[in-house]
């Protein structure tokens, strides 16, 4: 997706992880899948486009990452 945006638009100046995903389930029930599920796209995912972006991040010199999470009640 990076290098598809980066060949695009030229390397980019900010990313913003804003994904989020957490299931209605109380914590006594979780269930391992959905535990599983939702640290993936809310950390793995995240995680990899940081790196992705870094790479034209260090060619650059200068950038902004900000990375949103929130947790419903």
């Amino acid at each position: 997706m990076i290098p598809k945006l980066v060949s695009e638009i030229g390397e980019l100046d900010i990313l913003m992880n804003n994904a989020g995903l957490m299931h209605a389930i109380p914590f006594d029930d979780y269930p391992q899948d959905k535990l599983n599920q939702m640290l993936k796209l809310n950390i793995e995912v995240s995680v990899a486009l940081i790196g992705e972006v870094s790479k034209g991040i260090v060619k650059k010199g200068y950038s902004h990452i900000g990375n949103n999470g929130s947790f419903p009640r």
